[in-house]
């Protein structure tokens, strides 16, 4: 009896559906929505359905200055800068991108409702643009995604001010970076001789760059959820998709790609389990580059050529590697800062992994 191959038949029946699920829960910069943009309008231009791509943004709104500044193409400084999606050469919005808010609750029933739907011909992407920590010690150490928290958020809602945070800059362990091989942050005292005389713009712009657009401080995590490693492991594994492409920007992101890079999985990190991430503003860094040259045009419009092995199309690993050599903060040129990005595929080859 003649059987149909699994190639025949997915000929037959269609090439499947390919689904993305972008997430930001900490959204204290205009720096995270201008990626989500990005990479909304990308995953459009590479033939994503609107219906199949699912954007989590913080408390559940696009930005106020939306209708302002992305749909109607104007540029704006101030406390914040969201950049216009005609910045990149994208046609311009007349709605807003964000499906949901950035909570525990929201992601599971996502990413449940995802596990209903995908098959097994499906592609799946996932991005992560946020803040992350790292919690417990040794072996156990996870790291983790900042998201709403809806409970916490309701109880500060009657405080004046109570989603901004203090600007504060001091030379406490949380803003400096650690040894790329130890968890011991750099002494206080020493930062404060060489870096205290710089006053708080002075420091800012060093760190961060000249143009600071919406950055309102680290803030805490107190008034946060924090989802580990493994609990984000238990919210997508009842998807199962023929490929998953998970890219994780977040402080201590390598967690991350480490625990997912396995199967048919590809899992990317813009730094180590032990390392902070860096970006200024509005944008730059890891995801600037890594993303730029899946699309093959930077956030400025300018064209950028990835393609190695000349086949025509960027890969995952064409895209990585252009990022390390092209990402201020992996290759050193921002002097303190310093991240490693990762990319994990125990199981693939990252070269034959695409987004198209």
């Amino acid at each position: 009896m003649y059987e149909l191959s699994e190639s025949t038949i997915e000929s037959e029946e269609g090439a499947g559906e390919k689904y993305a699920v972008l997430i930001c829960g900490m959204a204290d910069s205009s720096s995270f929505y201008n990626n989500i943009s990005f990479v909304h309008d990308m995953l459009l231009e590479k033939g994503y359905k609107e219906e199949n791509i699912t954007v989590l943004y913080d408390k559940g709104d696009d930005p106020e200055s939306f209708d302002t500044v992305r749909a109607q193409g104007e540029s704006k400084e101030g406390p914040a800068r969201y950049v216009p999606a005609s910045t990149y050469g994208f046609s311009p919005r007349e709605e807003g991108i964000v499906d949901g808010a950035a909570d525990r609750e929201t992601m599971t029933k996502v990413f449940a409702e995802l596990g209903e739907k995908v098959t097994e011909r499906d592609e799946l992407f996932v991005y992560v643009t946020d803040h992350g920590g790292r919690v417990g010690s040794g072996h156990k150490a996870e790291s983790t995604i900042v998201v709403t928290d809806p409970v916490k958020d309701a109880e500060k809602s009657s405080e004046e001010g109570s989603n901004a945070y203090p600007l504060t800059v001091g030379f406490e362990p949380e803003y400096t970076k650690a040894d790329e091989d130890e968890d011991t942050p750099p002494d206080p005292e020493q930062l404060e001789d060489q870096y205290g005389d710089l006053t708080e713009e002075e420091l800012l712009s060093m760190f961060y760059g000249t143009d600071i657009y919406g950055f309102e401080g680290f803030g805490s995590f107190d008034n946060y959820d924090e989802i580990t490693e493994s609990e984000f492991a238990q919210m997508i594994k009842p998807i199962k998709a023929k490929s998953e492409i998970l890219v994780f920007d977040q402080c201590h992101s390598g967690g991350f790609a480490d625990r997912f890079g396995r199967g048919n999985r590809v899992a990317v990190s813009a730094c180590r389990a032990n390392e902070s991430s860096y970006i200024s503003h509005p944008m730059d860094g890891f995801p600037a580059t890594f993303f730029g040259a899946l699309r093959g045009r930077d956030y400025d419009g300018n064209a950028i050529d990835a393609d190695l092995n000349g086949d025509g199309k960027i890969s995952i690993k064409e895209a990585y590697q252009y990022a390390l050599e092209n990402d201020e903060f992996a290759n050193g040129d921002d002097g303190w800062f310093t991240e490693h990005p990762l990319l994990i595929a125990r199981n693939r080859d990252a070269d034959e992994a695409f987004i198209d």
